[in-house]
C-alpha cells in the first residue's frame, strides 16, 4: 500500500513550490516520477505516492525537481510555474488538494515524520470502510437497512465491522443497524428523561466556589488568542513581488498539517442540496458544542474522559442524530443544553449558554479555526478504544467538507455564526428558556428556593427563641447571684453581730475579773499596814 509523504507548500505570484520528505530511501532518475497534467501533480517514488489537485493550471513545461539527501533525511523539491500569475487562495487546505478524482480510489493515509526532525513511518492499519458506502451491488441488500453517519452514507457498520458487544460502548443508541432515523429522537428524549437527576442539577446551581467551573469560565482558548480572518486578509495584502514567498500555512501548526495530510478523505457527492447543507451545518454545531464544553472543562488538555464527554454531549455522535429540514438552530441548542444538564461533570445552565457563546466565536473566527477544532476532536476520538468509529462516520467527512470551499462557502459559515450570535443576543432562541428543555427546571428551582426560604424562616424563629431562652437564663442567673449575695451579706451581718456580742461579753468579763483581782490585792495588804503601824 502506498504511503502519503509529509509535504509542505509555498507559493509566489508565478510559482508553486512543493517540498516532499522522502527519508531513508533511494532516490534516482529511474525511481522518481513527477507528472503534471493541467492542474494535477503526480509524484511517485516507491513506497511514496502523492496526488495533488490544484485550483488552477500549470504551464506544460518549466517544472523543475531536485533531491537533497542532507535535508531531513531526504527532500525532493518541485517547482511549478503557474499558467496565470496570481495568488492562489486556500492552498493550506490540504484536504481540498488531496480530494480523490472521480476515477481515483480512496488513498489510505500513512504518516511520515509526525514531528520535525523525527523520521518515523506509521502505517495505516485501520480497516477498509469503503464497503460501508452503498454501492450498486449492495443497494438491493441494504435498501431496507437503516442508514446513518455523514449524509446517511453508511449502512451496516456496527453489525458487520464491530466485534460483538462493543456497539453499546461506542454509542448510546441501541441496535443502530435496526433502528430507523424516525425512531431515534423519541428514544433519545425518553432515555434522557429517565437519566436526569434533579438533585444533581440543583447541586450545580451555585458554583461560585467550584475551582473547575471558575477555571473553565476564565480560560483563554485558542479561538480567543488568534484571529484567522485577520491573518488571511494580511496574507492577501502582501506585495506581488515574484521573489517574495507567501507562507500559506502560517495558522495551522506542523502537527495539524500532518493530520490533514494523513486523513483518508472519502469521496463526497459532487453537489449537496440546500437541505443537506443545512442538516450538515446543524450537525457541525452539535459537535462543536460538545468539543467546546470539554475544551473549557479540561483547559485545552484532553483527558481519558474527553472522548466520552464529547460523544455523550453530541447527539450526532451518540445517537446518530440527523437534523432535517424542519429543524432549526434553536433545536440544536436545546438538545445540547439538555444533554449538558444530564450527563457531564458540570450541569449548569449558565455554563451551557457560555459554551454556545464560544461556539459563536469559533464560527466567526473562520474556516481554519473550525478545522483546528475538528482536528482536535478527531485526535481525541482516534486515541479512544471505543469511540474511534466517530471519526469514520463523521469527523473525516466533515473535515473534507469544511476544506471544500465550493460545497461550503465562507459566507455560509459567516452567516451561521452571525445568526447564532443574533439569537443569543436578542434572547429570541427558544433554547434560552428552561421550560423548553422539558425537564421541569423552573418548578425544581422554585421548590428548591422555596424550601430554602421556609428553612431560613424556621431557622430564624429557632434562633430568636434560643436567644430569648439565653436572655431568660441570664436574668435568672443574675437574680440568683443577687439572692446569693444578699444571703451571704445577711449571714455575714449575723455573724458579725454575734461576733460583736461575744466581744462585748468578753470585755465585760475581763472588766469584772480585773475589779475582783484588784479587790483581792487590797485585802492582802491590810495586815501588813497594821503591822507597820504597830511597830
Amino acid at each position: 500500500m502506498p504511503i502519503t509523504p509529509h509535504f509542505h507548500l509555498s507559493q509566489t505570484i508565478s510559482h508553486v513550490t512543493i517540498e516532499i520528505k522522502v527519508p531513508h530511501i533511494r532516490v534516482s532518475a529511474e525511481t522518481i516520477e513527477v507528472f503534471v497534467d493541467g492542474r494535477t501533480v503526480h509524484f511517485s517514488n516507491p513506497p511514496y505516492l502523492l496526488l495533488l489537485d490544484f485550483p488552477d493550471l500549470f504551464e506544460a513545461e518549466g517544472e523543475t525537481a531536485k533531491y537533497d539527501p542532507t535535508c531531513e533525511g531526504g527532500m525532493v523539491t518541485i517547482e511549478l510555474k503557474k499558467h496565470q500569475p496570481e495568488y492562489w487562495k486556500d492552498l493550506d487546505l490540504i484536504g481540498q488538494l488531496m480530494k480523490p478524482r472521480k476515477n481515483a480510489s480512496i488513498l489510505r493515509a500513512q504518516i511520515i515524520s509526525k514531528e520535525s526532525g523525527l523520521d518515523s513511518t506509521v502505517e495505516d492499519n485501520q480497516p477498509d470502510f469503503s464497503h460501508t458506502f452503498p454501492t450498486e451491488s449492495s443497494n438491493i441488500f441494504h435498501i431496507n437497512k437503516p442508514h446513518y453517519g455523514f449524509l446517511n452514507l453508511f449502512v451496516g457498520v456496527f453489525s458487520d465491522l464491530v466485534r460483538e458487544g462493543l456497539a453499546a460502548e461506542m454509542i448510546q443508541l441501541p441496535c443502530p443497524d435496526e433502528t430507523r432515523q424516525s425512531e431515534r429522537r423519541g428514544m433519545r428524549l425518553e432515555a434522557e428523561e429517565e437519566t436526569f437527576d434533579p438533585d444533581r442539577y440543583l447541586g450545580d446551581l451555585d458554583l461560585d466556589d467550584d475551582y473547575v467551573f471558575q477555571t473553565a469560565m476564565g480560560m483563554e482558548s485558542h479561538w480567543k488568542l488568534s484571529t484567522v480572518n485577520a491573518l488571511t486578509l494580511e496574507m492577501e495584502s502582501l506585495s506581488t513581488d515574484e521573489k517574495s514567498t507567501l507562507n500559506i500555512q502560517e495558522y495551522l501548526s506542523e502537527q495539524e498539517k500532518v493530520d490533514l495530510a494523513s486523513i483518508s478523505y472519502p469521496i463526497l457527492p459532487h453537489d449537496i442540496d440546500r437541505g443537506q447543507r443545512k442538516s450538515l451545518l446543524l450537525g457541525l454545531l452539535d459537535i462543536l458544542f460538545a468539543y467546546t464544553y470539554d475544551h473549557l472543562l479540561t483547559e485545552g488538555e484532553p483527558t481519558i474522559e474527553s472522548s466520552w464527554t464529547i460523544c455523550t454531549l453530541s447527539c450526532t455522535l451518540s445517537w446518530l442524530e440527523e437534523f432535517d429540514a424542519f429543524d432549526e438552530i434553536g433545536d440544536v441548542i436545546r438538545f445540547s443544553i439538555r444533554r449538558s444538564l444530564i450527563y457531564p461533570y458540570i450541569r449548569n445552565y449558565d455554563f451551557a449558554l457560555y459554551c454556545w457563546d464560544q461556539v459563536t466565536a469559533i464560527l466567526q473566527n473562520g474556516r481554519r479555526c473550525i478545522i483546528r477544532c475538528l482536528l482536535q476532536v478527531r485526535r481525541i476520538l482516534d486515541k479512544s478504544e471505543v469511540h474511534y468509529m466517530g471519526n469514520r462516520l463523521y469527523l473525516d467527512p466533515y473535515l473534507c467538507l469544511i476544506q471544500n470551499v465550493r460545497l461550503v462557502q465562507d459566507t455560509a459559515l459567516e452567516e451561521l455564526g452571525n445568526e447564532l450570535s443574533l439569537l443569543r443576543q436578542e434572547r429570541k432562541l427558544s433554547a434560552c428558556g428552561k421550560n423548553d428543555l422539558r425537564l421541569d427546571l423552573i418548578q425544581l428551582e422554585q421548590l428548591f428556593y422555596g424550601n430554602q426560604d421556609t428553612t431560613t424562616e424556621q431557622q430564624d424563629k429557632e434562633d430568636a427563641a434560643r436567644k430569648e431562652q439565653e436572655k431568660e437564663h441570664a436574668r435568672n442567673s443574675l437574680y440568683e447571684s443577687f439572692d446569693n449575695c444578699a444571703i451571704k451579706r445577711h449571714a455575714q451581718d449575723e455573724h458579725n453581730a454575734k461576733r460583736n456580742m461575744l466581744d462585748i461579753s468578753s470585755q465585760r468579763s475581763l472588766s469584772n475579773t480585773s475589779v475582783e483581782s484588784l479587790s483581792g490585792s487590797h485585802k492582802g495588804t491590810e495586815p501588813l499596814i497594821v503591822e507597820l503601824q504597830s511597830s
